[in-house]
């Protein structure tokens, strides 16, 4: 059974949040508000999220690319995949498969094997990730976010598909059910020309746009996007000068009634509500 040994951060409640959240917090005039639940947030993982992650079968996680962009990649396997040996540990091992509709290995479409080869690192060759554990079952969800040492990349075979990390948490909280809507997932059936073209298809030669000229979303991502009752979003806020609970990453859902999420001029931006239950 996982065993939470309770620790009191060094992080005063202020400093546990960065420049960002505080511009926010005051634009919304809730700065004091907000302040007393800076406690929310733990350094670890709690005895419930440790034996949470082993019981899902989908892990929702982002990476930085080469410029320093945020991606998220559906991580999925059997019940196991994801462990948590220690509350400071998440553990992953499985074999993305080379389609979308198929359960066979191959070279994934997914760009988390090109950021974890050539995304941006920080001091000692660390690299920054976020997550988010979530069971459409029953709507529980937990956030969490931290560092990979380079000796935690145990595993990474663009070829093969074969993934094994050996991630380290920074900081943890519970987030409310509202906007998940509960369902039964199944993996998809349709080509793999519904992947992004910002997306990794060639394992050898990743095909993600630069800076300044983004991608142009094909019809049927166009219908995707209008269908979509939900989707997942990473963040980043990294100053190494700064304390680890403050600095890092960020993975979540967002979610609404189909078409929350439209397209904006152009068809290469994304606008949608951030609705106070999703944050």
């Amino acid at each position: 059974m996982a065993v939470t040994i309770v620790q009191e951060s060094t992080v005063s409640l202020y400093d546990r949040w960065h420049s960002g959240e505080r511009k926010v917090q005051d634009l919304m005039h809730v700065r004091e508000a907000v302040q007393n639940h800076s406690s929310m947030f733990r350094p670890f993982l709690t005895t419930q999220m440790q034996e949470f992650v082993p019981g899902l079968n989908y892990f929702f996680i982002g990476t930085l690319d080469g410029q320093g962009r945020p991606w998220v990649s559906i991580l999925t396997g059997p019940k196991g995949f994801l462990q948590s040996t220690d509350i400071k540990s998440l553990e992953i091992r499985t074999t993305l498969t080379g389609s979308l509709d198929s359960d066979q290995p191959g070279a994934p479409s997914d760009p988390i094997f090109s950021n974890l080869a050539r995304g941006e690192t920080f001091k000692n060759g660390k690299r920054m990730w976020s997550g988010v554990g979530l069971d459409f079952s029953n709507r529980r969800r937990n956030k969490m976010n931290g560092v990979l040492y380079p000796d935690g990349l145990l595993a990474s075979n663009e070829k093969s598909g074969e993934l094994h990390l050996r991630l380290t948490v920074e900081q943890s909280i519970g987030n409310c059910p509202k906007y998940i809507t509960i369902r039964e997932m199944k993996p998809p059936h349709r080509p793999e020309s519904t992947i992004l073209d910002t997306a990794t298809k060639d394992a050898a030669a990743p095909q993600v746009s630069t800076k300044g000229s983004p991608s142009k979303l094909g019809d049927q991502e166009i219908a995707i996007v209008h269908q979509a009752d939900c989707l997942f979003i990473s963040s980043r806020f990294i100053d190494e000068d700064l304390a680890d609970q403050t600095s890092g990453m960020d993975c979540n859902h967002r979610g609404g009634n189909p078409g929350f999420v439209r397209l904006g001029k152009g068809n290469n931006s994304l606008v949608f509500p951030d609705y106070s239950g999703n944050r």
